[in-house]
């Protein structure tokens, strides 16, 4: 299931976004989010994808969260502790490999 979100995704739209994403755990297969046409985020939006992140895990279901948001959006990101929509997971990992060697 492919998720688009848009606009500001705030505590303000967080019961809607909730719903959006339960009915997207629920359906059983994989989930797709597109942050694309998002203007803003805050803490609460973060958690919900953390959240759904840990959901997904537990179930086996495979979920894709995007990785090249505007620089805007990433810092917000980083600052509420997703660092993965920001593409520093992957810098991350990559250092902790290159690290182990």
């Amino acid at each position: 299931m492919q998720l688009s979100f848009s606009g500001d995704c705030t505590v303000a739209r967080a019961e809607e976004i909730r719903a959006t994403l339960l009915e997207a755990l629920h359906s059983g297969g994989s989930i797709e989010v597109d942050l694309r046409e998002v203007t803003g985020i805050d803490l609460t939006f973060c958690q919900m994808l953390y959240a759904l992140r840990l959901s997904c895990k537990a179930k086996g279901v495979q979920l894709t969260l995007p990785d090249n948001l505007p620089e805007t959006l990433a810092t917000q990101a980083t600052f509420c502790g997703m660092p993965e929509l920001a593409g520093l997971a992957h810098k991350d990992e990559a250092q902790e490999t290159e690290d182990a060697r």
